[in-house]
């Protein structure tokens, strides 16, 4: 294994430092603007602009990606971020930071998609299992480590942007030195958004769920913090716990869902999260809402590769990277809603608002997961696909290293779509 792994090494070197930079970004500005005096909705805004760009990204940096080649498409990513970061704390008023976040989700869709198709292309078959999971650990535990960062940064000084932003630009080392081949030109696939909900409502409502969940507790709870009177290392803290609880929580379900009926897990960890939520609103110290926050991130999480591996247990595996892209979207549309809505739930009833909105949320899915068991069965014993880990919120990609896929079921592009979604090709 060790060849393959030191032909990705610099594949992998490179995100990782982009996700450590990404990771202080996704704490630090909505701590910044809070502490700036921005009404929470506001705040809401501008995390929600980073969803946004990079639901846009997905649908269109293929084609980029096919006009200048790999390493430049990278290398303009990381720039565009890099000055971006940069010209954060030196922007004033909201439509500036609106923009700069707008740009920077776009950019991070590229640099996922980029990773992702060389990892694709470099990773035999049989060792894509493990090189996915590689992938997912480093990635966050990176975004970990770079919430983790704040505990020792202040952030009213520009120090924290500088350094996150830093990080973009030390990624090109390892990437743009690689001597690796460079992987396919990407194809478009068209996005299947009625066949995903017909061949799993669970499925596609969950991975809406999560964007609506997930997205908000990474961008929305350092904004709850600030309200409750939390130091900066505090929050940092709070969130650095997330990607911890993703970590030990995504495995261990996926592992039990492939025993019993997969529902019933997302079941289980819609369950968990509801906990989670109504547990910190009343949490009588900091220690305990650690737990609670690692919980709830890991709970909240893991039912996004569940719902993927769910809606796969219902697909062909000609299907499963459209799929993967049309699931992405979904993701991504919860993500850019998700923030605003919680945020205007904030400002009208108050910081606690936010584990409310996300307990009738996921309540209301609960309900949905078990309405749809009473009108469909489970799929039969040794029918079930094989649970695979993914980080939300990357790109269609992943499932380019599915392990399941088989040299038989690989999908020839439909080119000629203006319309369609940007995957990486096999």
């Amino acid at each position: 294994m060790l060849s393959p792994l030191l032909a990705v090494a610099a594949i992998l070197a490179g995100i990782t430092i982009v996700s450590l930079g990404q990771g202080v970004f996704a704490t630090l500005v909505p701590i910044r603007l809070t502490e700036a005096g921005l009404s929470a909705d506001r705040v809401g805004l501008v995390v929600a602009a980073s969803a946004v760009g990079f639901l846009a990204g997905c649908l269109v940096v293929g084609r980029l990606i096919r006009l200048v080649g790999h390493i430049r498409a990278f290398s303009a990513f990381a720039a565009a971020s890099c000055l971006a970061g940069l010209a954060l704390p030196w922007t004033v008023g909201l439509p500036g930071w609106f923009l700069l976040r707008l740009a920077m989700g776009f950019c991070s869709a590229g640099l996922f998609m980029i990773t992702e198709s060389w990892l694709n292309e470099l990773t035999p078959r049989h060792l894509r299992g493990r090189i996915l999971t590689s992938y997912v650990v480093v990635v966050m535990l990176a975004l970990g480590a770079g919430q983790a960062l704040l505990t020792v940064l202040d952030t009213r000084d520009v120090l924290p942007f500088v350094l996150a932003s830093a990080a973009f630009t030390l990624a090109l080392i390892p990437v743009t030195l690689t001597r690796s081949r460079h992987p396919s030109v990407p194809h478009r696939i068209r996005p299947i958004l009625r066949k995903a909900y017909r061949n799993s409502p669970v499925g596609a409502v969950g991975c809406v769920v999560v964007g609506l969940v997930a997205a908000t507790l990474q961008g929305v709870a350092p904004v709850w913090g600030v309200h409750r009177g939390f130091s900066t290392a505090e929050i940092a803290t709070l969130m650095a716990a997330t990607q911890i609880g993703g970590l030990l929580c995504q495995w261990p379900l996926g592992w039990l869902s492939d025993r019993i009926d997969r529902r019933w897990v997302i079941l289980g960890a819609a369950a968990c999260t509801i906990v989670a939520a109504v547990g910190s609103i009343g949490a009588g110290s900091f220690g305990l809402l650690i737990v609670l926050f690692a919980l709830w991130g890991g709970m909240a999480e893991a039912i996004y590769p569940l719902s993927v591996a769910h809606a796969n247990d219902h697909a062909k595996p000609q299907d499963y990277v459209p799929l993967a892209g049309t699931l992405l979207i979904l993701w991504s549309v919860g993500s850019s809603a998700g923030p605003l809505a919680a945020t205007v739930a904030m400002e009208r009833f108050g910081p606690d608002a936010l584990f409310v909105y996300v307990a009738l949320l996921v309540g209301a899915f609960a309900g949905f997961v078990l309405w749809r068991m009473a009108r469909r069965g489970r799929v039969a014993a040794g029918e079930a696909e094989h649970f695979v880990g993914l980080a939300a919120g990357s790109s269609p990609a992943p499932a380019e290293l599915d392990p399941r896929i088989r040299p038989e079921d690989e999908v020839e592009a439909e080119p000629g779509y203006d319309d369609c979604e940007d995957v990486p090709a096999r």
